[in-house]
């Protein structure tokens, strides 16, 4: 048999209090968020303030968002770069615009599945 090769993923930790405001800290997050990026093209982030379940069930919309047709996923479209849905050579991305903002990601919602009254628990 071959050997077997494990990638383990650079992990992160956010969950430093007062993580903006202590410098040092943060020119090291910030550095080890770049390396990540440049090395792996993506990292594991820890933020504990965040409890297990919401992070569950944000894993599973995850899923159920990227579980889409194509054509439908390609209708999240926007102006702006790297915005709305991204096929990439490995993996896709999506990305909505002013995601504090309510009224926003409702419209993002509606324009992927427009047939649903009530998506994803948004009512």
């Amino acid at each position: 048999m071959g050997s077997e090769t494990e990638l383990k993923l650079p992990i992160i930790d956010f969950s430093i209090a007062d993580l903006e405001s202590n410098v040092a800290e943060w020119e090291s997050v910030k550095t080890q968020v770049h390396k990540a990026l440049l090395e792996y093209g993506c990292f594991e982030a820890v933020f504990d303030k965040v409890p297990l379940h919401f992070r569950k069930a944000i894993f599973l919309e995850m899923d159920e968002l990227f579980s889409l047709p194509l054509e439908t996923k390609k209708r999240a479209v926007s102006s702006t770069p790297f915005r709305g849905y991204v096929p990439l050579q490995l993996s896709e991305s999506m990305a909505i615009d002013d995601v504090d903002v309510y009224e926003k990601v409702e419209s993002f919602i509606k324009i992927l599945c427009p047939q649903e009254d009530q998506v994803l628990g948004m009512h």
